[in-house]
């Protein structure tokens, strides 16, 4: 897995606004975490339960410890996608490394709260960079609630940044989202269901997000513009404690 978590931008460690430099270390600490748990279940590198036990709990503490920083409602300006984010890093957790059944999980709440963050975001200013993140979101997002009506506001979304980033094929959108925090015993079926359903709509040339269903809120309509910026890539991940298994 060499790609896992490059999608975040190295300059988020050295940001003057504190909790974004938190939320940069502990994604590493997720990406980490990933590598080991995949590695422990392809028998690369078996750990002891109580040390898998150990790892899961701290990464599900550093992730739930995190400040909430709404967007719409901070003073100080912030990183408009930190909440974004945030809240697709506690969903992968509820997914791959504190996984819940769906009948306990907060998949819908937290889906919610996710689309209303979405909704006050300046869209305009989305870098094309941002808009590979904003994939990455937006499927986490599509994955809490996918099957149910609520699916539809993250379905016309993701089909706006997927004609943004001109991709044709799972295969093209899955190059992405590994960039970022992804399992592939765990994602990739609901991933590959999600691009299903994606399928139609980023055919239609339909351009704006729409959130229509009542569970979620009132009919929000925002056309998605992308601004072409160059950034390096980021460099190699620094060594991080690694997590722990799916099936604990």
């Amino acid at each position: 897995m060499p790609s896992i978590g490059r999608g975040f931008p190295e300059e988020w460690r050295h940001s003057d606004f504190q909790p974004l430099r938190t939320l940069f270390s502990n994604l590493r600490y997720v990406a980490g975490y990933t590598v080991f748990v995949y590695n422990h279940c392809q028998g690369i590198a078996i750990q002891s339960t109580g040390t898998l036990t150990d790892r899961r709990n701290a990464i599900q503490h550093r992730l739930l410890s995190m400040p909430a920083h709404p967007y719409e409602s901070c003073v100080r300006p912030v990183y408009q996608l930190y909440e974004s984010i945030r809240l697709a890093a506690q969903m992968y957790s509820l997914l791959c490394v504190y996984p819940y059944p769906p009948g306990p999980a907060p998949f819908a709440e937290l889906a919610n709260r996710l689309r209303k963050e979405l909704s006050s975001l300046d869209l305009a200013a989305i870098t094309d960079k941002e808009s590979k993140l904003l994939l990455w979101i937006l499927f986490m997002g599509s994955i809490m609630v996918l099957g149910t009506p609520d699916s539809h506001y993250f379905v016309s979304a993701l089909s706006a940044v997927v004609r943004s980033l001109q991709l044709e094929s799972w295969q093209d959108a899955k190059a992405i989202l590994t960039t970022f925090l992804w399992l592939d015993m765990t994602n990739d079926i609901d991933g590959r269901d999600v691009w299903d359903e994606i399928s139609p709509s980023h055919h239609s040339g339909s351009t704006v997000f729409s959130s229509p269903s009542p569970s979620l809120g009132t009919s929000v309509d925002v056309t998605i513009h992308t601004l072409s910026r160059s950034s390096a890539e980021t460099d190699e991940l620094p060594a991080v404690e690694k997590p722990l298994s799916r099936s604990e």
